[in-house]
């Protein structure tokens, strides 16, 4: 997910689509301001609700060093079976899409290992919904 965009407007497109949705947070998300606090808050009541289709993990600063301190990513996958996930990288210079099948299972296994280490959804929820009232 891009931090320069509102969260619950691309919470919202993947609601519509209907798509599974995951996403892992670093706690320093909750942490850091992008606007006013009124908008930060805003944005974190908007993660913390449920949806369907989306879920939302936030993974503490407690479970330490991981493998994606490299960066973020994005695993794109798409809903026929013809059509391959893809991996999204992006930086401050370029962006990059690895397509090849052993990137997309290596990427797919970082993204299992950051989902098993962090909050459960409910957790995560809780977390957020406390941040975004500390903002409030």
């Amino acid at each position: 997910m891009d931090p320069r965009r509102c969260p619950g407007e691309e919470l919202q497109h993947t609601h519509r689509l209907r798509l599974p949705s995951g996403v892992v947070l670093g706690e320093g998300v909750l942490r850091q301001l992008v606007g006013t606090d009124k908008t930060t808050a805003e944005q974190l009541g908007r993660l913390s609700e449920h949806r369907p289709n989306v879920v939302v993990q936030v993974l503490p600063y407690r479970a330490g060093a991981h493998p994606a301190l490299t960066g973020s990513f994005n695993i794109v996958g798409f809903p026929a079976s013809s059509d391959l996930d893809v991996v999204y990288l992006e930086n401050m210079a370029s962006a990059l899409y690895l397509e090849e099948a052993e990137d997309v299972r290596r990427y797919a296994s970082v993204f299992d290992y950051l989902r098993a280490m962090a909050l459960s959804p409910k957790e995560s929820a809780d977390m957020l919904a406390q941040a975004a009232d500390a903002l409030a």
